[in-house]
């Protein structure tokens, strides 16, 4: 998929002496495309008991949660969100039984990213260090008074097409023939990819983007308009245990707020990095500065890299406060 330019120069950089295995989650990329319905998840991965529906704890644990990261939000709404949750972490703890895996390296990106922060909460003993390299999900949902940079009717749009549940992916089964079209144009502007590469790219995420929905609706559950978390890992993720190496990654022109990994890591000990010349999907836009930061942790080096910088919380104003 799109870590080609990743995985076997990584593997290089460590000498060999690794094994890299890279999945995608149930309903994305190559995976099943099962139809997404959070009660047959629920039948296949009962929800622990606190979460459950049916436990007699169950409101009371979910109005102290929302009490806790400051929410005000429906049962059934959170009832969706521990659904959803608990279907990937569980889906993700089942492939490790398969592959008689004991503790692995964990990497996360974007809702990839979310997620892995989950299943390290829940089986913290089988993650041997946490990278969660520009997640989704951390920061809490600004006020509805907050100014933004857009127009307002651009906020507008935006949340009522959230609503109506019309993920990216549709407006690339919507376009018909025109979506190779788009997808290519996409690739060759966004990413720069040219020739083989770019024909290569394009072909997978157009077919992985026209496959019948699945994995996408788990957006509109997680998260609410303006890709913010129902649950923000801002709030979950000091609870991690100790043991657990924790790494920020983010591109130096990020959509994703560095400042909310940098208040996790004053809570309990982790590093924030930034990747220069990069946004949120840094692995492509400067694919040689990242792929020597993972190789720098997976090696515990202190080498610095060029292009890539620790952001420390004193070197930040107002890092606390989450955006």
């Amino acid at each position: 998929g799109l870590w080609h330019r990743n995985i076997p120069q990584i593997m290089e950089m460590c000498g060999g002496n690794i094994e890299i295995l890279a999945f995608d989650w149930p309903g994305f990329g190559r995976s099943s495309r099962v139809a997404y319905d959070l009660d047959e998840f629920q039948n296949h991965f009962p929800l622990p008991e606190e979460f459950s529906s049916s436990s007699s704890s169950s409101s009371s644990s979910s109005k102290d949660m929302n009490e806790e990261e400051g929410n005000t939000l429906p049962t059934e709404v959170l009832d969706r969100v521990h659904k959803a949750e608990n279907y990937y972490v569980e889906s993700l703890e089942s492939l490790r039984k398969q592959l008689g895996l004991d503790s692995f390296v964990l990497l996360g990106h974007s809702l990839g990213g979310y997620f892995s922060s989950l299943y390290a909460l829940r089986y913290p003993e089988r993650v041997s260090s946490l990278i969660l390299a520009s997640p989704v999900g951390m920061p809490e949902r600004p006020a509805e008074d907050t100014p933004s940079r857009l127009p307002p009717w651009v906020v507008s749009t935006f949340r009522q097409v959230w609503k109506m549940n019309i993920s990216p992916q549709s407006f690339v089964r919507t376009a018909g023939p025109l979506g190779p079209r788009l997808v290519n144009w996409f690739c060759t502007k966004r990413f720069r990819f040219e020739g083989e590469e770019a024909r290569q790219v394009s072909s997978y995420l157009y077919h992985t983007s026209a496959a019948s929905p699945s994995g996408e609706y788990s957006l509109f559950d997680v998260l609410g308009p303006g890709v913010f978390a129902h649950r923000p890992l801002i709030h979950r993720l000091p609870s991690l245990c100790p043991s657990v190496p924790l790494h920020f990654i983010y591109g130096k022109h990020d959509w994703m707020d560095f400042r909310s990994g940098l208040h996790v890591t004053t809570a309990r000990e982790g590093k924030v990095y930034r990747v220069s010349d990069s946004g949120h999907q840094m692995y492509i836009e400067n694919d040689s500065s990242f792929n020597q930061l993972i190789a720098k942790i997976l090696l515990n080096k202190e080498e610095s890299i060029q292009g890539v910088y620790t952001v420390d919380a004193d070197q930040v104003e107002g890092f606390g406060q989450a955006q």
